[in-house]
């Protein structure tokens, strides 16, 4: 079929579509650096949960942008260590309390 005997797409459609490309547009690309043992712990753990890294992620920022309590207590805690020079790297039981933590308030916990 040539690009002549198209027909126009409906306008709702239309604006769907454009309102899909808008959303990939406003999507940010962050890279990070993780110790080669925390990456694949934290795959390993995306796995059994069903997600994907970027989803945890995601959550995870979601979850400080609410504020939620349990993850500013985290995050208040190792920005203490870090005023007092204690923490030069997460440790392997920093990022085990994190995945927890993200576990314990998923939706998608099998806990339902």
């Amino acid at each position: 079929m040539t690009r002549s005997h198209l027909r126009p797409l409906p306008e709702q459609d239309r604006r769907l579509l454009e309102h899909n490309f808008m959303d990939l547009d406003h999507r940010k690309s962050v890279h990070i650096k993780l110790l080669t043992d925390t990456h694949a712990n934290f795959r390993i753990a995306s796995f059994k949960l069903k997600l994907s890294m970027q989803e945890m992620f995601e959550e995870f920022a979601q979850r400080v942008i609410a504020e939620d309590p349990k993850v500013m207590r985290i995050l208040q805690d190792l920005a203490d260590r870090k005023k007092k020079k204690l923490v030069k790297k997460l440790s392997k039981s920093d990022a085990s309390t994190i995945l927890d933590i993200i576990d314990s308030e998923s939706p998608f916990s099998q806990d339902l």
